[in-house]
């Protein structure tokens, strides 16, 4: 698919969000939202996640009647702008562009300021990129499974 394909295919995503965005959740104020949105990328400027989420919020925003107000927040594999929204005031007027990571990092890292799931209510999917594992040509393993049974069967010997 092409650069111009993937866009449209995701300003289409956002604008079909818009409506489920503007629904009125227990608690929410109706009218929202009443003030720009607060959109958190927590990855630097210019990488693919903001340029994804400027492209959303640029197409949100109009939706919405309100401007999308993107805020980088990079660091720490995305936790430094996750704990952002995490700590915000859940009215939602603040929302979190993230990647796969966010569901990844508590395996990693066990002392988070949040939980990735408790605290986190989905909205919608924006992209799909597909993750490939690779391996050394000379490991005997061609799959996952195999590469989880030769890891076992190897403790400390594969970095």
């Amino acid at each position: 698919m092409t650069g111009r394909g993937m866009a449209r295919r995701l300003v289409l995503g956002g604008l079909l969000a818009a409506p489920a965005l503007r629904g009125r959740a227990a608690g929410e104020a109706e009218g929202w939202p009443a003030r720009p949105v607060r959109f958190v990328v927590p990855y630097p400027p210019g990488g693919p996640t903001d340029i994804l989420g400027r492209v959303v919020a640029g197409a949100l925003a109009p939706a919405l009647g309100q401007p999308m107000v993107v805020e980088n927040r990079p660091g720490a594999s995305g936790t430094i702008g996750a704990e952002a929204i995490a700590r915000a005031a859940p009215d939602g007027q603040s929302v979190l562009m993230n990647a796969s990571i966010h569901v990844i990092i508590p395996h990693l890292n066990r002392s988070l300021p949040f939980d990735a799931l408790a605290d986190f209510t989905p909205v919608t999917n924006m992209a799909s990129v597909p993750l490939v594992a690779v391996v050394n040509p000379q490991l005997p393993v061609r799959s996952i499974p195999e590469l989880i049974a030769y890891l076992r069967a190897n403790p400390g010997r594969v970095s």
